[in-house]
C-alpha cells in the first residue's frame, strides 16, 4: 500500500520512485540532444502577432 496526500493505492513506493527517476533521466538525455535554444528566441514577434490579432477587426 502506498499513500500520498492522503489517498491509499496499490501501487509499491520504490517502483514509483523508480519509475520517477527513469523518467527524469530520459528526459534530461533528451534535453542534452535537444537543438532547441535554452531560451526562447522570438518573444518579440510573439508578442506582435498578438497585438495585431487583438487589434484586428
Amino acid at each position: 500500500m502506498w499513500e500520498r496526500d492522503g489517498v491509499e493505492t496499490d501501487l509499491d513506493g520504490g517502483s514509483v520512485a523508480r519509475d520517477i527517476e527513469e523518467l527524469h533521466r530520459v528526459l534530461d538525455e533528451a534535453q542534452e540532444r535537444s537543438r532547441l535554444p535554452e531560451a526562447a528566441t522570438a518573444l518579440q514577434d510573439l508578442h506582435d502577432l498578438v497585438v495585431r490579432a487583438r487589434l484586428a477587426p
